[in-house]
């Protein structure tokens, strides 16, 4: 039962035109006035759905999750959070250029939910007293290149980059975040 189940899926997703990618990565480095954030894992998933096609371009609508578990903070602020986390869910549209040749580049951008979760503990590796979730929005904008292996699977290389307000790391921050990310993995391509 299970696998017919899992067959009917696959063929309704193929008359859909849609694709599953999963990626991983690095969150680049920042500096963030006296704060140094360190580079973290970049653990994401996207799922497009074609919307329009020509010949030689497509738009697609995605939905894009990006989660950091982990980015070390380094300062000279003991009063500063240790390490925070983060995760992006945002909606958003892809152009991608080339129609169905093996190279196929692409730009993305959406808007949508952020979070942030900074460390239980301070540089000075006290308790914090503003541990906090920051639940916020956001924006995201970059690009990439799949590279077909296989009509149904291809590699695919991203960067992008996540904006939103700052986050609560118990000490001022002032304007946007910038969470720089460079990944690359599978797509996984349901076409018609």
């Amino acid at each position: 039962m299970r696998l017919s189940l899992f067959f009917l899926l696959a063929l309704d997703l193929s008359a859909q035109g849609t694709e599953l990618g999963l990626l991983l990565g690095r969150t680049l480095p920042r500096s963030r006035g006296e704060l140094d954030l360190n580079s973290g894992l970049a653990l994401q998933a996207n799922f497009g759905k074609r919307i329009w096609q020509r010949p030689r371009f497509a738009v697609l609508a995605e939905g894009h999750l990006f989660a950091s578990p982990l980015r070390e903070v380094v300062t000279a602020n003991r009063r500063a959070a240790r390490d925070f986390a983060s995760l992006y869910l945002m909606p958003g549209l892809r152009l991608r250029f080339g129609g169905d040749r093996k190279i196929t580049p692409y730009v993305a951008g959406g808007i949508g939910y952020a979070q942030y979760h900074s460390s239980e503990f301070l540089q000075d590796g006290t308790a914090s007293p503003a541990r906090d979730r920051q639940h916020t929005w956001g924006g995201n904008f970059g690009g990439g290149v799949d590279v077909k292996l296989l009509p149904w699977f291809r590699l695919r290389g991203e960067v992008r980059d996540f904006v939103t307000p700052s986050p609560r790391l118990n000490t001022p921050l002032t304007g946007p975040q910038h969470n720089m990310q460079v990944s690359g993995g599978f797509v996984f391509r349901f076409t018609r």
